[in-house]
């Protein structure tokens, strides 16, 4: 049985220059475990690992409403009114915002964005 240390995520941080970047790398070597039964078995989980949160990221972005589909099933009267007037007078709205800061990054997704450039 394997008893080296190793990493299944890399950790994600910022350089000098506020860019959100690996500080720690996950150990991208094959290592080795021994199951219930006694067999050795290798294996690697970043490429899982990033699989698996870049679907989770992509499934949660498919639950984001289009600034169109909260006008249609806004179910309170006086809120539709605003909005349609608001889009009258062409004024943006959170959800126009919204939309137009698409696609969100990972990054931001996860929370580990910022809103300032650190220069």
């Amino acid at each position: 049985m394997s008893t080296e240390k190793h990493s299944h995520r890399a950790l994600i941080g910022f350089d000098k220059n506020g860019v959100p970047t690996v500080i720690v790398p996950a150990d991208h070597h094959a290592h080795t475990h021994e199951d219930e039964h006694g067999h050795l078995y290798t294996h690697i989980h970043e490429a899982e690992f990033t699989a698996d949160y870049m679907q989770a990221v992509n499934d949660y972005r498919k639950t984001f409403p289009k600034a169109e589909e909260v006008l249609e099933k806004t179910p309170d009267p006086a809120v539709k009114e605003m909005l349609v007037r608001m889009k009258e007078l062409d004024m943006p709205t959170a959800f126009d915002r919204f939309d137009s800061q698409q696609p969100q990054c990972s990054f931001g997704l996860s929370g580990v964005c910022f809103d300032t450039p650190h220069a």
